[in-house]
């Protein structure tokens, strides 16, 4: 009895968990971001920041679609090593690896819908931001260029060092 009570509420689980994924889930793109390229050119985002547990670890998964000037803008309170993949994230990324100092420290371009292969920061950062995929080229974006926005200026104090 308790097997076929399971196996009927699983039943009932996978339809709506399948229908929340095919739908866009709510989101708050409102703290404005620029990067500053080496050639002097600006470019402004509006991005979501995510700073705690539960937020981090759902990111953009689920999310059919992202505004081309918008992105998500990871927060952790130290600099290490990260790993991001892209498990149930339906929409193709840049991930931008950044110092705490917002210099950009590494990017992996075009990460790919729901692969699960690890993307590694290349080095220790606090910060990650995740673009549209192409969006790092189509800008010219690329390592050593400066992310400016009030929580990477200040969201790892020991990083100073790395200016």
């Amino acid at each position: 009895m308790m097997k076929f009570v399971l196996v009927a509420l699983m039943a009932l689980a996978l339809p709506a968990a399948s229908a929340w994924a095919q739908q866009d889930v709510p989101v708050d793109y409102s703290s404005p971001l620029v990067i500053a390229t080496a050639d002097g050119a600006r470019h402004e985002f509006m991005v979501e920041v995510v700073d705690s547990g539960p937020a981090r670890i759902q990111g953009l998964m689920f999310r059919n679609s992202m505004p081309p000037k918008a992105g998500m803008l990871f927060l952790f309170p130290e600099s290490t090593e990260r790993s991001f993949w892209m498990k149930n994230t339906l929409i193709p990324l840049d991930i931008v690896f950044i110092q705490g100092n917002g210099v950009i420290h590494h990017i992996h371009e075009g990460a790919k819908p729901l692969d699960l292969t690890p993307i590694p920061s290349n080095g220790p950062v606090p910060v990650v931001l995740e673009l549209n995929a192409g969006t790092a080229k189509a800008l010219g974006i690329k390592a050593g260029d400066r992310v400016l926005h009030p929580d990477v200026a200040n969201s790892l104090a020991t990083d100073a060092g790395n200016q």
